[in-house]
């Protein structure tokens, strides 16, 4: 077994329109917050430990939205390697520090706990293409949101966390959507797509 994501070959499409083209469709996702939080590249000027710049992205998003994590359905969360996991649930609040193994202990975090995570099985099971990761992650959490997920399906989703920390979690975003999804991620790719405050995506016409 490795801890480690396979970097893979893969692709991921979304399809960004304005909110009135968006609601006429059958199956449209709409963003209700953002934040972005950078933190220092060099980890001699951060603590290990602790994705600092995540937890603040995380707050900031939630706050935005009005929302609090007992709001959620779900997180689909960056787990490029265990260790980043269990410490984005600590950054997340969802344990304290240095108990992020609590929450997979105590089934927390499977499709039926108190927070489910990654019900897509993560990076380790569906592949790491890096930039298509982001756009795929998104693209997992609307299918659940509009009940299109299959065996991965979580009951009634409604409200999301996304959230994607990137170059060692020295850059984060967190974008919150509605029907609804929640959005923590780190990819520069999106910071031009979540932009608009008002912006929507669809992962079917």
């Amino acid at each position: 077994r490795t801890d480690c994501s396979l970097v893979s070959d893969g692709a991921a499409a979304l399809v960004i329109a304005d909110m009135d083209t968006a609601l006429g469709m059958r199956r449209a996702v709409a963003f209700r917050a953002r934040a972005h939080a950078q933190d220092f590249l060099p980890m001699s000027k951060r603590d290990i430990l602790k994705f600092e710049g995540c937890s603040q992205a995380w707050q900031r998003a939630l706050a935005h939205s009005g929302l609090q994590m007992g709001d959620l359905s779900f997180v689909e969360t960056h787990d490029c390697f265990t260790i980043a996991e269990l410490i984005e649930y600590e950054a997340m609040g969802l344990t304290a520090e240095g108990q992020g193994a609590r929450a997979i202990k105590e089934g927390w975090t499977q499709k039926d706990g108190k927070l489910p995570v990654n019900p897509s099985g993560g990076l380790k099971a569906k592949g790491h293409p890096i930039g298509a990761t982001g756009v795929s992650m998104h693209a997992l959490a609307a299918m659940q949101l509009t009940g299109t997920a299959g065996d991965l399906q979580v009951r009634n989703a409604r409200l999301v966390s996304r959230r994607t920390p990137v170059s060692i979690a020295s850059e984060n975003t967190s974008t919150c959507t509605s029907r609804e999804v929640l959005n923590v991620q780190v990819t520069r790719d999106f910071r031009m797509i979540m932009s608009p405050t008002r912006m929507v995506w669809t992962n079917s016409s």
